[in-house]
């Protein structure tokens, strides 16, 4: 009770130090927060030796939580059911309740719990205790089997009302964006009925900031055109022009100025203004934290946008040095478990996916880790288990293998194995890589329950274990959808975007330009880089310097096959065309079966892809070709047979099954069949190699081509000593 005063003497001081903030006693909205989204995807698991779980969450600080309820889904095994057991339910370290389990029923059950709303704040912790009575045993060799798990699927719901703050520059990117918010956030941008492409290429470059302060939660974006909405929005324009009926300021440079929706008193708009590349300035400035302090508005100064150097990304591992683990986790304490039961220690890396390496070679990887020194741990049975994007690389005993090391052991001398160096094949690693750390203690037979349950142990890995990518060179074969999904790339070489052209049909829609930002937040994401050297075109070049453009760099495409003219004359020169109103794969000709022999794509599955696109009437995907302007470039589309199909891929790519699943140069994905990819094109090389290397590859890579020009140089010379071999017979007979 006296913790609970204090929690609200808390809350009754923080809104006397904020008078500038309001509650809302109206218009609350529910919300669901399940434990997947919480960042437990597998649940929660409760034992007679691990009685208690927890798991840490927050909310949107600004809102206020007046009602909440737990919703719990059990899986209750079995062997529990000949015991009284019950779940003790904490929320901030307070108790909120006891749920008596139902043991002797179905397997899976769902309990309800109210649960006081004024414990709920931003930061919460909840915690869930096993209480069992005293006869049940310790079943500690085989704990699986006496298990209730809490289910992924177990959500709090809430019912929020929000805050009202003043306008204030200061703030953002909040109320725009919650970052402390785990649920799914819809951000709102507002366009002139005609917007132009700066006006894009500015939200664009705002929707990769947003990406980069969003980390792994998940936002996208809803674009209106000359209309309000109601909560918060940003509005781009010129200086003086009326958006959704709202005047920008008229100034004679780029502006940011926050005001009030007057639609919806709760919410606030950022309007930012400017003409030409003035208003590119005014979001990169945006970006930069340089705003002032207590005030709603601020003219931009000019200034000039630096350019960032290829594979500079600083969310991408370095390729120069061996990079230590301190340097990837937020926390050396993650580093460090406690207990027989407990999670994985996870290390998370970005790096650039065309990492390339001769066969043959690999990747080093230095583990250091340290096992209890408890004399009842069983060092036969108990194991390092390593995981490298959920595949399985190790397992690493406590104790030194091979004979003369447990010798050396039994004279009493340590025989525990503190390191280990492991060889990561290339292919491995992804733009996106997990690598896990479980350390599996088996404790041995007939050892207390006290002993077992007692969490006063910790096993630890070295910060000084490091992974060493500095032999990799960058080189890869493209088009290549599965390095787009996973690492934005190939426009990511240049994190900034100053090798891409963002293309969109002459009159883009609202979709299609919401696509756009999507893909401009997850490429911010992906690299931790606001994109402030994109360019946007609408349509194709009409002139020299839009030309110039697309011949010099890489090209995103978003467009629906409603926008027919603009395909049709963008797949000019592809292996792609409009047949019956739908994207189709053009029959190669003569030459192109003949190179692509020789070339060694033998199971290029061009007919295979028409006959699953004109199988299907709604659909939604992406496909990638060389680029018809520039040989060297590639291009990306994302597209749809609709515009209505083309807003689902942002879902579509919030699965990480879905996202495995995209790869080759098409891959189509509908509502009923998932994902299907299809090489339907040759690839070709990019990057950079030795002259050496590359000389091998080719002639690894092209074997029909090599075997072909062996025989024909074979030939040459035989031919040549041939002719040799006539001349000096002929000249030998003549001197006799």
């Amino acid at each position: 009770m006296r913790r609970i005063l204090k929690t609200m003497l808390c809350m009754v001081m923080s809104f006397v130090i904020a008078p500038t903030v309001h509650a809302q006693t109206d218009d609350a909205h529910q919300v669901h927060l399940s434990i997947a989204q919480m960042g437990v995807t597998k649940g929660l698991f409760l034992r007679p030796s691990q009685q208690q779980a927890g798991i840490h969450f927050t909310l949107a600080n600004n809102i206020v939580v007046n009602q909440a309820k737990l919703f719990l889904h059990l899986k209750i095994q079995s062997k529990l059911s000949d015991s009284q057991t019950d779940l003790a339910i904490m929320l901030n370290g307070q108790k909120v309740g006891t749920i008596p389990l139902d043991l002797s029923s179905a397997a899976q059950r769902s309990y309800q719990l109210t649960v006081p709303a004024i414990l709920m704040a931003s930061a919460n912790n909840l915690s869930i205790h096993l209480d069992k009575n005293k006869e049940q045993q310790c079943f500690s060799n085989d704990a699986n089997r006496y298990q209730i798990t809490i289910l992924p699927s177990s959500y709090l719901q809430l019912s929020e009302l929000p805050l009202k703050s003043a306008p204030n520059l200061a703030q953002l990117p909040q109320p725009f964006l919650q970052a402390s918010q785990m649920t799914p956030q819809v951000l709102s941008m507002v366009l002139p009925s005609r917007p132009s492409p700066d006006q894009v290429s500015a939200g664009a470059l705002i929707a990769s900031w947003f990406g980069i302060k969003a980390s792994y939660h998940d936002v996208h974006w809803q674009v209106f055109k000359d209309q309000l909405p109601t909560g918060n929005a940003i509005i781009l324009g010129y200086p003086g022009q009326t958006v959704a009926g709202i005047k920008l300021p008229q100034t004679q440079s780029a502006a940011l100025t926050v005001i009030a929706n007057p639609i919806d008193d709760k919410s606030q708009l950022l309007l930012i203004s400017g003409q030409g590349d003035e208003l590119r300035q005014a979001a990169w400035w945006l970006t930069q934290g340089k705003l002032p302090t207590q005030s709603h508005d601020n003219q931009i100064p000019a200034q000039t946008i630096p350019y960032r150097h290829s594979y500079d990304a600083p969310k991408w591992i370095s390729t120069q040095h061996r990079v230590y683990f301190r340097k990837l986790v937020k926390n050396q304490q993650n580093l460090a478990v406690s207990g027989i039961w407990h999670n994985a220690v996870q290390v998370h890396f970005k790096a650039a996916p065309d990492l390339f390496l001769w066969d043959g070679e690999t990747i080093p990887l230095h583990i250091g880790y340290q096992f209890p020194a408890q004399q009842w741990i069983n060092p036969k049975k108990s194991y390092l288990n390593l995981t490298f994007n959920h595949h399985l690389l190790q397992n690493l005993s406590i104790n030194k293998p091979g004979v003369l090391e447990h010798l050396w052991g039994k004279l009493g001398y340590n025989e525990r194995q503190d390191h280990a160096d492991i060889a990561l094949a290339p292919y491995m690693i992804y733009g996106d890589n997990l690598l896990s750390l479980y350390f599996q203690i088996t404790p041995k037979t007939d050892v207390p329950c006290d002993v077992i349950a007692s969490r006063n142990i910790q096993s630890q890995i070295s910060d000084d274990s490091w992974i060493d990518l500095s032999d990799t060179h960058h080189f890869s074969m493209l088009p290549n959808l599965s390095f787009f999904i996973g690492a934005s790339f190939p426009f990511s070489i240049k994190a900034d975007f100053a090798q891409t052209a963002l293309l969109l049909p002459p009159a883009p829609s609202a979709a299609q330009i919401a696509t756009l930002l999507n893909l401009a937040t997850r490429a911010g994401n992906n690299t931790g880089v606001v994109l402030a050297h994109n360019r946007v075109l609408f349509g194709l070049a009409h002139n020299k310097e839009d030309l110039d453009v697309l011949k010099n760099r890489h090209v995103l495409v978003v467009s629906s096959m409603s926008a027919k003219a603009f395909n049709q004359h963008l797949f000019t020169n592809t292996p792609f065309t409009i047949s019956n109103n739908t994207l189709s794969v053009r029959d190669p000709s003569l030459w192109q079966h003949l190179r692509a022999l020789v070339t060694g794509h033998w199971a290029l599955q061009g007919e295979a892809a028409n006959h699953y696109l004109m199988s299907n009437r709604a659909w939604r995907g992406f496909i990638s070709y060389r680029s018809p302007w520039n040989s060297k470039r590639v291009v990306v589309m994302a597209t749809a047979s609709s515009d209505q199909q083309l807003s689902m891929l942002h879902s579509d790519l919030e699965n990480s099954q879905t996202n495995a699943d995209i790869r080759k140069d098409v891959s189509i994905i509908t509502s009923d069949n998932g994902v299907q990819s299809f090489q339907v094109s040759p690839h070709f090389a990019s990057g950079q190699l030795p002259w050496y290397l590359k000389i091998i590859w080719f002639a690894s890579a092209h074997s029909v081509f090599t075997a072909i020009c062996t025989i024909f140089a074979c030939l040459i010379i035989a031919l040549a000593v041939i002719s040799l071999m006539k001349r000096r017979s002929e000249k030998r007979l003549n001197m006799e």
